[in-house]
């Protein structure tokens, strides 16, 4: 855990928007056999707030 501590945010954000990235991807493979598709859903927005603090920590 201190690694993480030490990384910085950006490292931690990049840590996050790639998880988000790879859960997304993998909602949408569950969402073709029409498993997950309202838990899929629920991923989109943080997603999305996850790849804009990305933008914002190298600005």
């Amino acid at each position: 855990m201190n690694a993480l501590v030490n990384a910085g945010p950006a490292t931690l954000a990049i840590l996050g928007a790639s998880l988000c990235l790879l859960s997304l991807i993998i909602g949408v493979a569950w969402t073709a056999n029409g498993i997950v598709q309202a838990q899929n859903r629920t991923h989109i927005p943080a997603c999305i707030r996850a790849l804009g603090d990305l933008v914002r920590a190298f600005r």
